[in-house]
């Protein structure tokens, strides 16, 4: 099959920006005087954006009353790392060169703030790729699980959801391309360990040219 829309999640998936996420949350631990902790203990926390990056690093909830501030902090070192440390994962300029080729239009759904997604696929050379670039924000979309943003992508594209494949790496990308009535790929290469439940997925991809597979094959 080749599909009219393949979409992909940005962090863990295309791009591994796990170092500069948790750099961006060891920079304000020690602004406080505090040891950096090890990217090993910050990856999987990484996947998941700044509550459980928060959570790992100063044990704060999102019910804290201290969180938006701390929040607002985080983003703004993202913000100003950029992608100084957050290389494309290997093999995945060729899938997205491969599916250029093949007439496949792209896109990126992610729950990454809107600014700093398109910022992200700017500087890493992602832009020319892809159709559409959905990060959280516009329309008032609401964070994966929820099906808003890949919906928003089919309604910008005009693609329907049985045409469209969705790859990610996480269980919240699995769980809203199964809201949003697309199959999904689990790439097994991102921020977590775990698979998801396997109803969840069609693939498990070790590598970006599993993605390219599992497109060809279905």
């Amino acid at each position: 099959m080749i599909p009219g829309l393949f979409l992909f999640d940005l962090d863990g998936t295309l791009v591994d920006t796990a170092p500069d996420l948790g750099g961006a949350v060891n920079d304000m631990r020690i602004a406080r005087g505090l040891e950096p902790l090890p990217l090993d203990l910050l990856r999987e926390p990484a996947g998941h954006g700044a509550p459980k990056l928060l959570k790992a690093a100063f044990n704060m909830e999102t019910t804290d009353e201290a969180y938006p501030a701390m929040r607002a902090e985080f983003l703004k070192n993202y913000a100003a790392r950029g992608v100084s440390h957050s290389p494309l994962f290997a093999g995945i300029r060729e899938l997205l060169e491969a599916l250029r080729e093949m007439h496949v239009p792209m896109g990126v759904v992610t729950n990454k703030p809107q600014e700093l997604a398109d910022r992200v696929c700017r500087e890493l050379d992602l832009s020319d790729f892809m159709e559409v670039v959905i990060g959280l924000g516009p329309e008032g979309t609401k964070l994966k699980p929820a099906p808003d943003s890949l919906l928003l992508a089919l309604k910008r594209t005009g693609i329907p959801a049985e045409k469209t494949l969705y790859a990610g790496d996480n269980t919240k990308d699995a769980l809203a391309a199964q809201a949003a009535g697309m199959p999904f790929a689990f790439v097994a290469w991102g921020c977590q360990q775990e698979l998801p439940d396997r109803a969840l997925y069609e693939c498990a991809a070790r590598t970006p040219a599993d993605l390219l597979s599992w497109m060809l094959r279905r």
